[in-house]
Parts: C-alpha cells; sequence; structure tokens
C-alpha cells in the first residue's frame, strides 16, 4: 500500500489490500470488540509521509458496502489534519447517519458542517476531492467535489482563514517541528458513545492521490474517476518513461521518475490489467488479465510511482 501506511491502527483493526469485486483496493476493518477506550481504538486510517505548509489536494475513491457499514452512527472518513497546537482536526468528510458532511474550521473550536450528500449512496464507489489552502490571513481556501460534481461546480467551497500553526508569513514555518498539515484517509469513529457490542465496519478505497502544492491541471490529475488526456498535466520530475500499446501506434511518454507498474482500466473502473514496470518502457498488448483482447473503446492507464500516480487516455483501440 505504500506510499500510504497504517497510522492510527490497532489490532484486531487492520489496513490491508483487498481485491473488492475483482479490483485492487484498500479494505479499513475496524470493530468494537476489545475496544480499550483510547484514540488508537477507534478507527482505520492510514496517512502519507507529505509534509503540507500551505496548499494541496487529496482525492480518492470509497465505497460503503451494505450491510458491512451501518446508516445510524457518526465517524469520518478522511482528515486534513494540522499537526501543531491542538494537534486535531482542520477539515474532516463525515457521515452522519446516512448522510455526508465535511467540518472545517480555523481553530480548535466548533466547526462549520456544510452538506456534501443527503444520501450516501451503498455498494458503489464514490469520488472524493479535496483542495485546501491554509491561512490566518483571511486567504484561505477550501473546495470539495462529491460525487459527479464538475471541476468548474464543486459542492462545497469555502474562503477564509483555515487551519493552524506556527506561522511565517501566511505560511506554516518549516523551522518549527510537527508544524505541518498530515493527510489521512480511513475510518476514525469517534462517536464512540454509540458504539454496539461486537460491531464490525469495512470501508473500501481505491485511486488515492495526495499532493502537495497546486500543480498545473491538479483537479484533473488526482481525479479518482476520470484520466488526464494531456500529458503537459503530468509530472515533469525524474527519467522519461514510456508507455506503448503494442501493434496499435500508441505510444504515451512523459518525465515521471520511477515507474513501478501500471494499471489499466475502462470506462466504469473495471479493472482490465495489471503490469509490473522494471524499465523505463512498457508494452500493453491489449488483453486482459485472462489473455483475451479487449473490446474497441476507451481505457485509463494509471503510472504509480511511489509517491504519486498520474492518468493518461487510450481511445479506440483497433484490434490487430
Amino acid at each position: 500500500m505504500a506510499p500510504f501506511y497504517s497510522c492510527t491502527t490497532q489490532s484486531p483493526a487492520y489496513v490491508v489490500p483487498f481485491t473488492l469485486n475483482g479490483e485492487r483496493s484498500l479494505e479499513f476493518y475496524w470493530t468494537q470488540k476489545g475496544y480499550d477506550g483510547t484514540r488508537m481504538d477507534r478507527g482505520a486510517e492510514a496517512c502519507s509521509r507529505l509534509d503540507i505548509r500551505k496548499e494541496g489536494w487529496s482525492a480518492f475513491r470509497f465505497y460503503m458496502p451494505s450491510p458491512g457499514f451501518p446508516t445510524n452512527k457518526d465517524g469520518a472518513i478522511a482528515q486534513i489534519f494540522a499537526e501543531n497546537g491542538c494537534s486535531s482536526w482542520a477539515a474532516m468528510v463525515e457521515y452522519h447517519n446516512n448522510t455526508m458532511i465535511v467540518s472545517h474550521r480555523s481553530s480548535c473550536g466548533g466547526p462549520a458542517q456544510p452538506i456534501l450528500s443527503k444520501d450516501i449512496q451503498r455498494n458503489t464507489w464514490i469520488p472524493v476531492i479535496m483542495h485546501f489552502v491554509i491561512s490566518h490571513q483571511n486567504k484561505g481556501l477550501l473546495e470539495i467535489w462529491y460525487g459527479d460534481a464538475p471541476e468548474a461546480n464543486p459542492t462545497y467551497r469555502y474562503t477564509g482563514n483555515f487551519a493552524w500553526g506556527q506561522w511565517s508569513g501566511d505560511s506554516l514555518n518549516p523551522a518549527i517541528g510537527d508544524n505541518m498539515i498530515k493527510l489521512k484517509i480511513g475510518m476514525y469513529n469517534f462517536q464512540y458513545g454509540n458504539y454496539d457490542n461486537g460491531e464490525e465496519r469495512r470501508l473500501y478505497y481505491d485511486n488515492v492521490t495526495q499532493i502537495n502544492g497546486n500543480p498545473p491541471n491538479a483537479w484533473s490529475l488526482v481525479n479518482p474517476m476520470k484520466a488526464v488526456s494531456a500529458t503537459s498535466a503530468l509530472p515533469t520530475t525524474g527519467e522519461p518513461f514510456t508507455f506503448s500499446l503494442s501493434g496499435q501506434g500508441v505510444m504515451h511518454s512523459s518525465n515521471y521518475g520511477k515507474v513501478t507498474g501500471v494499471r489499466i482500466v475502462d470506462t466504469r473502473g473495471n479493472l482490465i490489467q495489471a503490469l509490473t514496470a522494471d524499465t523505463q518502457s512498457l508494452t500493453w498488448d491489449a488483453k486482459d488479465g485472462r489473455g483475451r483482447l479487449v473490446p474497441n473503446g476507451v481505457y485509463y492507464v494509471t503510472l504509480n510511482g511511489p509517491a504519486r500516480s498520474a492518468t493518461f487516455t487510450i481511445n479506440n483501440i483497433r484490434k490487430p
């Protein structure tokens, strides 16, 4: 699950790679069994090693199963976490019963809590994109896209003060320890007074992308349900990596740096093929994981690296 790692998670809770309906994902599991009353025992979460001091993006798609996840509880599925000061969340995407909201604040007081969705769909993948700018000079920003919200029309947008810490101008001071924003995904089951004896919860994530900063075309780059069709939108660090489609005259090259694998899905998000990249080039033979030629159509190809991933589109594959 690199570059992410399990955090604020205590056995028997866990976070593990998992295949859900034929697709690779992350399974987050939590149970009330053995609950010891501590914060460590209230969730199943994953963190990244990004240290953000001004602006960032966090995106993923999540799958709430039914049965398997309650409709009468409150908790969080993602956090923008301020390490300094009271060391707590500056924003959380939360479920309240079967309503999805975002809580956000500029200090450790009471938050604003606008609604993202009044009815969380079950047994389907739902995308979430978060873009934020931290500020104590009233220049902060929080944008949330939920479900099929288009780039031009976020589900929620806030401007003003956001997050906290030790400031250098209007950014967090990097010379001070533990003075950064961290990003979390997974379950934080903070409503411990409403646990049921022995209850279990499962939640699934896929296409998780987090960025420190705001590169060109960032929304398209992180969007967990779409592909970046312009090569200029891809990261430009490291050595070029070349992807080609065998016999089809299709080639894609980007300065992406180290690529550890390639993931190919169709327009519905179904996994078609997963390939391992151990060189600076890779060829796909237009076959799925069972060796069958795929139908003509549109496919999304994701380059996976140790720090982030980027996606581009192959259109109208022609069979040899």
